[in-house]
């Protein structure tokens, strides 16, 4: 029996039952919470995860129907976790401690406070290179013209980038010192190497939430001319380049339609609201003013993970325009669902997208041939012909063959300790 533990940014179920009363919770689950449940599924691992919650006062512990959960309370300074990573330590005496993403404080504290050879971390999105990225071809003056009362009560996009340097600071920290991470792309690879070029690099493929699973994009089935962009809420996931392409895609396509997948950032329909507004959200609504994007552009509110397939399925085309990404799980969504694809070449996308069957790829900020690729793709959706992409994605995201192989790292992690 392998005595694994996680460390995770990502409330479960039943954490999320204990702080709110053992109120039944309907969670679409994640792509987490389904790896946590097919490691256990597997046999021989048994399984303890540390979750932050600023609900609970103390270091509590929650016992799961077949995983054991310690929530701590959140703090701002990362040394204040200390003393209690030290306690789960003792606790739980893990073979293993698993560290999801870089660049939490928590993470950072286990690697201060307690042994290190056991440490394997995975590489999620590279906050120390996204903040290279964050402002996403928005000029300063874009920035500074559209600064509102929100921004300068809490943080503008450029207190934004700050934070995220500061948080790149914490990630190379962590990279310097373990021995073991978990990667999925040349991209992480790359970078992380060049940060510490000691480590233990093991590749990985991640499994996708289970409800993605299933379903198949037919062209007479969605709604022609239709796209769909799964998050929109920052700089660096593009949607106002894609705004800016979108007066170059209408000329052909008038009926073009973009549906964007959570809350309305440009909503301003009361004070609360118009308080509210951030500045990336003033920048989007300016420029669905000044290109007349009012009937074009719909922002779909929160939306569960049927309620995600359903868009995709739905939607001529999905795009990924951000301006900086490992290996972006929409992507991933939208391929397994056999969506046509238009991404950015950024980051680990390449490596998504291997060839012109798998997705179209362009350079994030050229307006014009991200115009000129929805065209085409919109031409011949009709024919596209998704199998070479869903057998791709399917073999990437199998999730019998990514859990088999994240237990072998546990056990190679294991024998070096020897």
């Amino acid at each position: 029996m392998i005595k694994v533990l996680w460390i995770v940014n990502t409330i479960f179920p039943e954490v999320n039952e204990y702080l709110n009363n053992n109120k039944s919770f309907k969670t679409s689950g994640g792509w987490l919470i389904a790896s946590a449940d097919e490691l256990m599924s597997s046999g021989g691992i048994e399984l303890s995860i540390i979750n932050v919650s600023p609900r609970v006062k103390r270091l509590s512990f929650v016992k799961g129907d077949k995983i054991h959960y310690y929530v701590l309370p959140f703090h701002k300074n990362y040394k204040d976790y200390y003393s209690d990573m030290k306690e789960v330590n003792r606790l739980s005496t893990p073979d293993i401690v698993h560290i999801h993403g870089t660049e939490m404080p928590f993470g950072r504290a286990w690697i201060d406070a307690c042994p290190i050879n056991n440490v394997v971390v995975s590489i999620q999105g590279l906050i120390s290179v996204i903040s290279q990225y964050y402002f996403a071809g928005l000029s300063y003056w874009e920035i500074l013209s559209n600064i509102t009362l929100r921004d300068i009560l809490r943080t503008t996009i450029l207190g934004e980038r700050k934070d995220f340097i500061k948080r790149g600071e914490i990630e190379k920290d962590v990279l310097k010192r373990v021995k073991h991470i978990v990667g999925r792309t040349s991209f992480d690879h790359a970078h992380c190497l060049a940060i510490n070029p000691d480590l233990n690099y093991h590749f990985c493929n991640e499994s996708l939430r289970r409800e993605i699973y299933g379903g198949v994009w037919r062209y007479d089935k969605c709604k022609p001319h239709s796209i769909f962009l799964s998050q929109a809420s920052y700089p660096i996931k593009g949607l106002h380049l894609v705004l800016k392409a979108l007066p170059l895609i209408k000329r052909h396509f008038p009926d073009v339609t973009i549906r964007v997948a959570g809350g309305d950032i440009t909503r301003m329909d009361s004070l609360e609201w118009k308080l509210r507004q951030s500045g990336y959200g003033k920048i989007i609504r300016e420029l669905i003013k000044k290109n007349k994007l009012e009937d074009t552009i719909i922002f779909t509110g929160p939306l569960d993970s049927a309620q995600m397939k359903n868009e995709y399925l739905n939607a001529n085309l999905f795009i990924c325009p951000s301006s900086i990404e490992n290996s972006s799980n929409s992507v991933c969504e939208a391929q397994i669902l056999g969506v046509p694809t238009l991404a950015s070449y950024v980051g680990g996308l390449p490596d998504l997208i291997p060839n012109e069957d798998c997705g179209i790829l362009y350079r994030y900020d050229d307006i014009e041939m991200l115009a000129f690729k929805v065209c085409q793709l919109f031409d011949k959706s009709p024919q596209f012909d998704n199998s070479e992409m869903i057998d791709l994605a399917k073999k990437r995201h199998n999730v019998e063959a990514n859990n088999r192989q994240l237990i072998s790292i546990y056990r190679t992690v294991l024998e070096s300790k020897k």
